[in-house]
């Protein structure tokens, strides 16, 4: 809901859809801006929180060489793992309709080899996606690579009707706040126009329950309006999911 009262922040972000950052200069300061927003109607209120990229600690910040296992780049997709060219054996020869996969990530690489003629286009041919980071920039390009990396998997493993959507809500530094992520799914459920057959989402942060209500929302909506997945990381740090939003 619109906030008619930022109880004296600092900075106040309005975002898509409504959604509303407010930074404040002290905790307590924002405890009781969070106190007295609790108590109005027609305001979800939540404690905004930093959300990561998910990767491994030798991912980060690190570049390796491109690498084909057999005839794909992915590795396990050979049939000592999961076998993935019966699949798509089967599903070229059985679909042939336009599909999206939205990829809420650290953006993507638009000149990257794997995506020929794999961007989600509009009417006009201009790539479909978006950004939300706060910052003004429109841009999309991947200033980390994981979204690359993610995305990359995806074209790897799926058939050429299989299109990416790139939605940048993590920065260079592998981070975003949940808002941004709200944002960016609430923009997927507004993408009718399109059929969107997957969210993924490989980030991960501390699970807020009011965050975490947020989120049943949106998957909830993604499902009844795309009949869509929402795939999300479980972690590479062996911590118990519950922990970690959204994957709980």
């Amino acid at each position: 809901g619109k906030v008619e009262d930022s109880f004296d922040a600092i900075n106040v972000l309005t975002g898509y859809k409504d959604y509303t950052i407010l930074e404040y200069s002290s905790v307590e300061q924002t405890e009781y801006a969070y106190n007295q927003l609790s108590q109005l109607k027609n305001i979800n209120v939540f404690p905004d929180s930093v959300v990561y990229v998910s990767e491994t600690a030798d991912q980060d910040n690190t570049t390796t060489e491109t690498a084909s296992v057999g005839s794909h780049y992915t590795w396990g997709a050979g049939e000592d793992y999961i076998n993935v060219d019966p699949y798509l054996n089967y599903i070229s020869n059985n679909q042939d309709k336009t599909v999206a996969v939205a990829v809420l990530d650290t953006g993507i690489d638009t000149d990257h080899m794997m995506f020929t003629n794999r961007f989600l286009r509009d009417s006009n041919n201009q790539i479909v996606g978006a950004r939300f980071l706060g910052d003004g920039s429109s841009s999309l390009e991947d200033d980390r690579g994981h979204g690359t990396h993610v995305a990359g998997t995806i074209c790897d493993l799926t058939p050429s009707n299989v299109k990416i959507l790139p939605i940048k809500v993590l920065g260079s530094d592998g981070k975003g706040t949940w808002a941004y992520v709200l944002s960016a799914l609430e923009y997927v459920i507004n993408l009718t126009e399109y059929d969107i057959v997957a969210v993924n989402m490989s980030l991960s942060g501390d699970n807020y329950t009011n965050a975490k209500i947020q989120f049943d929302e949106k998957f909830t909506s993604i499902k009844n309006t795309h009949n869509a997945l929402s795939i999300v990381a479980a972690g590479n740090d062996s911590r118990n999911t519950s922990n970690n939003l959204p994957a709980c």
